[in-house]
């Protein structure tokens, strides 16, 4: 099993309620705190025109690996942007 597609932290309505508001808007930028294993951003890539990016932050090194892993498979790692952030909220609140 691809556990690619087995890991979502977000649940079906939510999702849904991102995937209208995509539509509806039509983004090309996004910015996301907290890739994970780039799931949501993979989901998310499918709204964007083909000039678009995501800009993804993660503050723990395996995951960033194992997300550019994954969108190399998915081959959407092209518009995917990953930044590596240990202290990602110290910046912003200390």
């Amino acid at each position: 099993t691809n556990k690619v597609y087995n890991y979502n932290s977000f649940n079906k309505s939510i999702m849904k309620s991102f995937y209208k508001l995509l539509k509806q808007e039509k983004p090309t930028k996004i910015l996301e705190i907290g890739t994970a294993v780039g799931y949501s951003a993979m989901c998310f890539s499918k709204f964007l025109p083909e000039n678009g990016v995501i800009e993804t932050i993660e503050r723990d090194e395996e995951k960033v690996k194992e997300a550019k892993e994954n969108l190399k498979k998915v081959e959407v790692d092209n518009k995917i942007k990953i930044a590596l952030k240990e202290n990602f909220w110290g910046d912003f609140f200390f």
